[in-house]
């Protein structure tokens, strides 16, 4: 019989499983890490350089839709590619 308590912290990690999972579907396959960034302004810039190389790259952050950018500190905010355009991704992030 449950308690009747619903714990936010799992709820929070469920939806950002599910968002890493949907993210692997649409990249059509395993993402892999390329970096860890303090905030999501520098990923989604490394992003933007990786997009423009012609790499596909994901920002991934548990920062509960936004609300609380504060969690960013906790894990970072990951920049995640193919598994096959890791090492070019890699390159191309050194250079900028």
């Amino acid at each position: 019989m449950g308690t009747g308590f619903e714990n936010p912290l799992q709820r929070l990690c469920d939806k950002q499983r599910l968002a890493v999972y949907g993210a692997q579907a649409d990249m059509g396959g395993e993402l892999k890490l390329v970096r860890k960034f303090a905030s999501d302004y520098d990923a989604d810039f490394a992003m933007s350089e990786l997009r423009s190389a012609g790499i596909p790259a994901i920002v991934l952050k548990d920062d509960a839709g936004g609300m609380f950018p504060q969690f960013q500190m906790i894990e970072g905010v990951r920049l995640m590619v193919r598994e096959q355009d890791l090492k070019r991704a890699r390159e191309v992030i050194e250079d900028s």
